[in-house]
């Protein structure tokens, strides 16, 4: 039981680890990257909020932090749904392609249970057809977001 507590605390900190990297969120009819932004910000620290939580308290509750792990590629769709419908027109097929891969990885997981070779081959697949767009959609909220730090900070 310890050996899968601790591979789950990794894997909640690598999921925080994305989503303050890589998630975006928001709604709103407005498409500019300051809507971008926050919509982004709005899921996204809340999203992390839960993560943090989820990873301080998993050798007292390990079922939850798996499960909130296992939602995470659900709550992260919703995340990039958000910011697509406020995404500036360059930036908004890469935000629904990964907002895509997301739901795709998430569909996926009755598909593990029955054949873990193929979901995982899928999962791969999905995972390298995406990356280009995951990393234009990183280095926009890069040149555009701010840090985790600066975002909380103007929240608070």
């Amino acid at each position: 039981m310890r050996d899968l507590t601790r591979m789950a605390r990794r894997l909640i900190e690598g999921a925080v680890v994305a989503a303050m990297g890589l998630v975006v969120g928001g709604c709103g009819a407005e498409r500019s990257p300051q809507a971008y932004c926050d919509a982004f910000w709005d899921k996204a620290i809340p999203f992390h909020e839960q993560l943090t939580k989820s990873n301080e308290n998993l050798d007292n509750d390990p079922f939850t932090g798996i499960m909130n792990l296992l939602s995470s590629p659900r709550d992260l769709a919703g995340i990039f749904d958000s910011m697509a419908k406020a995404a500036p027109e360059e930036i908004r097929t890469d935000t629904e392609a990964v907002r895509d891969a997301f739901n795709k990885l998430a569909d996926s997981y009755g598909e593990t249970v029955k054949n873990p070779f193929g979901a995982l081959a899928s999962n791969l697949g999905t995972a390298l057809s995406t990356g280009a767009a995951m990393n234009r959609v990183d280095a926009y909220l890069t040149e555009h977001c701010g840090t985790p730090e600066e975002a909380i900070a103007e929240r608070s």
